[in-house]
């Protein structure tokens, strides 16, 4: 049983490319525009008992969370004003913050105005599929984050750690992977969600977030490599890798947008370096190549040259993977 909405109307807010929805509960009166997610549950206890009682602790929880990660975001925001106290350059201080600012109204203005028509379980999955795009923020906040150097400063790179603030710099990463155990929570609790689509397309949502920002966090600690910004990296992989016949070397391989980066694989005393680059609009693979485990590429070169490149992954899975994203990459250029 749903709350009963007596009235039900909609708006665009062109400022921030959202639907504003106005909803009349049953006991009288329209949430406002622009409500903070401590009104929003207010609304929601106020109409508790026409909630499933199992739902229903779900859904104020979540609210409850979404609250509570708000006021950390705005508390780390003012202690940027601690940053500029100890003279961080202002190149770092505008990367070590990464996309707070936004990341902080997706879940404090815009969820609250979509999550105004919640009934249950499933209409907070909907908000998320709904605004997929907005929340790719996540990954270009590791990108921006990873831009972070610091370099000739170890004064203030100490000082920096004394102030303990990178431990609340990591607060979107945890946010996802939260995100993520949500949804096993669901998955263990609820059959007829777990199979549902809107259930599959927001769990691949976060799943792909999380795994995103992973790759961003390797490719950031390699050397003699400048990050080309906000790239998709799609795979991350180790490979055995021959040129042109040679002798097979072992690389881990980062497939992005624009560049395929075979870097060596360093260890927890030497980070990888980055050991070649290939452009994805100048390669194309070799589909006569039936072995389970390999894969062959070509570089396209100057002057109608090319470059042979045999990949042997770990697993049949890993080629497989490799060969449709590459395919699918190349296709776009």
């Amino acid at each position: 049983m749903y709350p009963n909405l007596n009235r039900f109307s909609f708006h665009e807010d062109n400022k921030n490319s959202t639907t504003v929805y106005e909803t009349q509960y049953e006991f009288g009166g329209y949430p406002k525009l622009g409500m903070s997610l401590a009104e929003l549950r207010q609304i929601v206890q106020s109409n508790i008992h026409t909630y499933d009682p199992k739902q229903y602790k779900v859904i104020d929880k979540f609210l409850q969370d979404e609250q509570v990660y708000v006021d950390k975001l705005a508390v780390l925001e003012v202690q940027k004003f601690d940053l500029c106290a100890i003279k961080i350059p202002y190149y770092d201080l505008q990367s070590i913050f990464g996309f707070i600012e936004e990341i902080k109204n997706i879940h404090g203005t815009i969820f609250p105005q979509h999550l105004i028509r919640i009934y249950c379980i499933e209409d907070i999955l909907r908000v998320f599929v709904m605004h997929a795009e907005k929340l790719r923020i996540y990954i270009k906040d590791e990108w921006k984050k990873s831009q972070v150097k610091f370099e000739g400063k170890k004064a203030i790179l100490k000082r920096f750690y004394n102030t303990g603030i990178i431990k609340d710099l990591s607060l979107p990463e945890q946010k996802i992977s939260d995100y993520l155990k949500f949804h096993e929570q669901i998955k263990s609790n609820y059959e007829h969600i777990k199979s549902s689509e809107i259930f599959q397309q927001s769990f691949q949502l976060f799943n792909n977030i999380y795994i995103q920002m992973q790759y961003v966090k390797q490719a950031a600690v390699i050397e003699k490599f400048q990050m080309p910004l906000f790239q998709n990296i799609h795979l991350v992989n180790l490979f055995y890798v021959s040129v042109d016949g040679g002798l097979a070397v072992r690389y881990k391989v980062f497939l992005m947008d624009n560049d395929v980066i075979f870097t060596s694989l360093g260890s927890s005393t030497k980070p990888p370096k980055a050991e070649m680059k290939i452009r994805t609009d100048t390669i194309s693979l070799n589909a006569s190549i039936r072995d389970e485990f390999s894969f062959e590429m070509y570089e396209h070169c100057d002057k109608g040259q090319k470059k042979t490149y045999m990949f042997v992954a770990e697993n049949s899975y890993v080629r497989n993977e490799w060969m449709q994203i590459i395919s699918k990459v190349c296709s776009g250029k």
